[in-house]
């Protein structure tokens, strides 16, 4: 029997609400899925507590977040590591301007950055004679024979070019390492050789190299930045520069 006042057509085809009028609706009583769980959809139910009409927008917004804090994170790791660098690198430029003589610069310049960046081995090469900073081999500290090698010029620009830069060499590349890395070259797998210059307007003069080895192929490869080394070189020559009377 049909009810008074309803037809048969709108029992058929009950009114489609608007989803504004729903939203609204339901701003309006919050309890309605507290008192009505069943009706929660399962997706937005969590730990048996009943979320929001709005969880999913607040679910979103809580990624984001996680991810946002995740590169923040991120971000301040990379500066305090940068940090570190820093403050590691201003600790060997402050023991190379302390040295009181030449074997104990070389020993800062050498095993001073071994100690502190972990790198197999370190070693200083000056060209000999007049076209260093006339340092010879019978002027040169004996503790320091095989830290510090004298190089004929053109052994040295044939490896760092002219004008000379930073070079990478890994595996079969580097094969007279004995020369920047006396007895210890047989160890070495990869290299960074950094130019020591003096720099006069646009003439560079080339006065040796600061050589980092590392015992593994990765240790240095050509992406490797050189910038940070290349500056303590700078500190270097000019440590060497006041050391050393050239005759």
């Amino acid at each position: 029997m049909p009810i008074q006042g309803v037809n048969d057509k709108a029992m058929d085809h009950p009114p489609i609400l608007d989803p504004e009028q729903v939203y609204h609706w339901l701003r309006d009583h919050p309890n309605f899925f507290q008192d009505h769980p069943d009706l929660l959809p399962s997706a937005i139910n969590a730990s048996g507590r009943v979320f929001s009409i709005e969880a999913g927008k607040l679910d979103q917004l809580r990624r984001q977040n996680e991810q946002t804090r995740e590169q923040l994170e991120e971000m301040m790791h990379r500066i305090r590591h940068n940090e570190e660098i820093y403050h590691a690198f201003h600790r060997v430029q402050m023991a190379l301007l302390d040295a009181e003589d030449l074997a104990e610069l070389v020993r800062a310049a050498t095993a001073g950055l071994e100690e502190t960046f972990a790198i197999s081995r370190v070693t200083m090469a000056l060209c000999d004679g007049p076209d260093g900073l006339g340092l010879t081999r019978d002027r040169r500290p004996p503790i320091l024979e095989d830290r510090l090698f004298l190089l004929a010029a053109e052994s040295i620009a044939q490896v760092l070019g002219s004008p000379p830069q930073p070079v990478i060499r890994v595996g079969q590349e580097g094969a007279n390492r004995h020369l920047f890395f006396g007895s210890r070259g047989g160890e070495i797998r990869s290299e960074a050789l950094i130019p020591l210059v003096v720099r006069s307007g646009e003439e560079v003069r080339l006065l040796g190299s600061l050589n980092l080895g590392g015992t593994v192929a990765n240790r240095f490869l050509p992406n490797y930045s050189t910038d940070l080394v290349q500056d303590l070189a700078d500190v270097i020559t000019l440590c060497l520069r006041k050391m050393i009377p050239v005759q």
